[in-house]
């Protein structure tokens, strides 16, 4: 509730107009119209982000000619400029004008001095991390919106900016939707069940939904198919595959996740008791359901958060809880008005144990942050004046194109021919002035299923729509096999479907697509086996592989997870990570990881330790190869670890997988 609850005179009102309008102008501008723009760099994360940036200048579908986390206005997250800035500057616009109705609405509720003080906050530290922003957003909305159900109903334009933004989260970023979903349902049918709104008026905000859905989606070609395809189709495998593909060790900074929860919960325990005394019910049912709201709301930051556990990712689950802390007792304090001093202090615990966990990894340099925010305004609103303004983002993104060029690697790609690249360094492409035209999971990093495999591969078995040149390079993360990135359906389709054409001068293999190419060619299994599982050791027995194998052999391993694996995978992560261990002929060892639901193909004769070992599989796949392999490059034995953390054993294997089967392929020739 506002601080004071006299009835304001003329003038007061005035001045809370005014201020209003000041709260609403300073939320829009400090959280969002003044985020950073950047241009293109060379690198992993650099090399998603001009993709999308691609797909957008190129008009490709998201869902379906684009399958990938990230929506049509991606830029919000990002902030990448490209050539066509219509997804730029309208979600920038639309998302500024959505916080600004979100403070409005939390002012209503806490007042003007408090409404101020959330939004420094929002400002200065949860805007460091955008999931971490939306998030709150979300919380702001959802809390506000139960806090009315006793008082007025929301202003109409403010309601439609409010689920306007809700919706245009979802077109960001696909795993926005898991707040962005409730959040819908609870300001919807809030509003629906007010008593103050009418029929009319009930109609308007039912059809809201849809039209906004309609509209956003439009400028990107999208219908409505388009965007349930884009919610519900493949896109959502490299959502839910990223707990088992991309998290990492534990660590010693797991102790994060204990204080989370335990703060967390102490911030719903207060949540909950003040909207019960808020709005008096007397139901227990009502704060069991509030609970278990609750509890997806504080899950969902955290999952995405902790999962990787990076310094890039784990501050986000801490801002988050940081501002559900300081909102809570925002929103709450006179319904919980604690009768001794010292309880305030308790009350800030949350506060306290989200800014631990994530201080470590927040800005320090103030000011290169607030030039960097100034910079981002400016351009911002010089491309919203006018084409001048635009022109001048598309230049200085050209500039910056051109900087970098002098990074990057050169093709010898005729410009203007239709090229991919693979695993993931797009700007090294887009540098060389050729037309990019990316297989549909346009970043191999983040193919995490067999059903997304599979997209990749019949994209280049299509004469229709593959390009004329793919380049391939060797890279690594987090240690896993050596054909990282390379998905092996597709790189066994680009091996039938293309040949050497040139080398780029640090070494990646150019290939141009062959006429009269095997589009159809098969892969023949020639070997078969199921590991045997070690019911008390997190390891599978060693198995021997075949000897003699021929050039171009590639393996797949199939998982078939229990239900335990199943679960854990859905809400937070396994707690592990699943690593190949293989034996050479020399008795050397090495230990990689795999993703076991994309564990299809891999290459193994040769292994592709470096780009010519790459290019002699490919040869390998259309042709008979007289391949040389010393003893140190040839795999005689192969087992599955389960890695727990650094050091120290993980569970049996056999609590998370009911079987693993190796199975060998040979290309079919002759």
């Amino acid at each position: 509730m506002p601080l004071t609850l006299r009835r304001p005179t003329t003038s007061q009102q005035w001045s809370t107009r005014l201020l209003d309008g000041l709260l609403f102008l300073a939320a829009a501008t400090a959280l969002i119209w003044s985020l950073p723009i950047r241009t293109p760099w060379i690198g992993l994360d650099p090399g998603w982000v001009e993709s999308l940036v691609q797909a957008t200048d190129a008009g490709r579908l998201y869902g379906s000619d684009v399958v990938f986390t990230f929506g049509p206005y991606h830029q919000l997250y990002t902030g990448q400029v490209s050539e066509n800035l219509n997804f730029f500057l309208l979600g920038r616009w639309l998302y500024g004008l959505g916080w600004g109705a979100a403070m409005l609405s939390l002012r209503r509720q806490i007042g003007h001095p408090l409404s101020w003080l959330m939004l420094l906050v929002l400002a200065f530290l949860t805007s460091q991390r955008l999931d971490a922003l939306f998030n709150s957003f979300c919380l702001i909305v959802s809390l506000t919106a139960l806090c009315r159900i006793r008082q007025e109903a929301l202003p109409l334009i403010s309601y439609l900016l409010q689920l306007s933004t809700l919706v245009l989260g979802v077109l960001i970023k696909l795993s926005f939707v898991a707040l962005a979903a409730p959040t819908i349902l609870v300001l919807v049918g809030t509003e629906l069940t007010h008593r103050q709104s009418y029929g009319f008026e009930k109609l308007i905000k039912v059809l809201a939904l849809p039209l906004i859905g309609i509209g956003l989606m439009a400028p990107a070609g999208m219908g409505i198919s388009d965007g349930w395809h884009y919610i519900t189709g493949p896109n959502k495998d490299i959502v839910s595959g990223y707990s088992e593909a991309m998290a990492l060790y534990r660590r010693r900074n797991d102790w994060q996740q204990l204080p989370y929860w335990l703060a967390s919960g102490f911030t719903i325990s207060l949540l909950v008791t003040g909207l019960k005394r808020r709005l008096q019910w007397r139901s227990p049912w009502w704060s069991v359901l509030m609970v278990g709201v609750s509890a997806i709301y504080f899950w969902s930051p955290f999952k995405a958060g902790m999962v990787r556990h990076d310094g890039g990712h784990f501050p986000m689950s801490g801002l988050f809880l940081l501002t559900a802390g300081v909102l809570t007792l925002m929103l709450f304090w006179r319904e919980l008005n604690p009768k001794r001093a010292w309880l305030w202090l308790v009350m800030l615990l949350p506060v306290v144990a989200g800014y631990s966990i994530s201080s470590k990894k927040l800005a320090s340099d103030w000011g290169y942050k607030l030039q960097e925010r100034n910079d981002g305004l400016r351009g911002f609103l010089g491309a919203s004046e006018g084409e001048e303004g635009r022109q001048a983002l598309r230049d200085r993104r050209q500039r910056d194109l051109q900087r970098v060029s002098g990074f990057t690697e050169s093709f010898n790609i005729p410009e203007g021919s239709t090229a991919d690249l693979l695993p993931w360094d797009t700007t090294d492409l887009i540098a060389n002035k050729v037309r990019y035209t990316p297989r549909p999971i346009p970043h191999s990093l983040n193919v995490y299923s067999a059903e997304l495999l599979e997209l990749n591969r019949a994209f280049f078995t299509d004469p229709e729509r593959r390009p004329q040149f793919v380049v391939l390079g060797v890279n690594s993360i987090d240690n896993r096999w050596l054909s990282t990135g390379l998905d092996g359906p597709a790189l066994t389709a680009i091996a039938n479907n293309y040949s050497l054409r040139n080398r780029g001068d640090r070494g990646s293999l150019v290939l141009e697509e062959e006429a009269g190419s095997q589009a159809n060619a098969k892969e023949t299994v020639i070997w078969q086996r199921d590991f045997t599982l070690n019911p008390n050791r997190p390891r599978t027995e060693l198995l021997e592989l075949p000897k003699d194998l021929p050039p171009g052999t590639s393996f797949s391993l199939k998982f078939e997870p229990t239900l335990r694996y199943k679960l854990l995978k859905s809400l937070y992560r396994p707690p592990f990570v699943t690593r190949l261990f293989v034996r050479y002929a020399d008795g050397y060892e090495e230990k990689y990881r795999l993703v076991p639901s994309a564990a299809e193909q891999m290459p193994l004769v040769p292994i592709p330790r470096d780009e010519d070992a790459l290019l002699e599989y490919i040869q390998a796949k259309t042709k008979p190869v007289d391949l040389s392999m010393s003893e140190r490059d040839t795999p005689v034995a192969m087992k599955v670890i389960l890695k727990w953390k650094a050091a120290g054993n993980a569970p049996p294997i056999s609590r998370y997988f009911k079987s693993i089967q190796i199975t060998l392929q040979a290309p079919q020739q002759g």
